[in-house]
């Protein structure tokens, strides 16, 4: 929440489902729910942290100039 606040994440909605996932994933048993979370990390979550990594780096570049 703190870094949708601080802007180094802009959709929040796929943060939280991350972290809700992330607290269920032990949880799966499922060959089906399973295949379900790799589509969700390959088709969000994945990218979610691209654009992270690219937000760190242009704020990181504006504190060096």
């Amino acid at each position: 929440q703190l870094g949708y606040k601080t802007g180094f994440i802009d959709d929040r909605a796929v943060w939280l489902t991350m972290l809700e996932q992330r607290n269920t994933s032990v949880h799966i048993y499922d060959e089906k729910k399973a295949d379900e979370l790799v589509l969700l990390i390959s088709g969000s979550f994945i990218g979610a942290f691209e654009k992270l990594g690219q937000t760190l780096a242009e704020k990181l570049a504006e504190t060096a100039e």
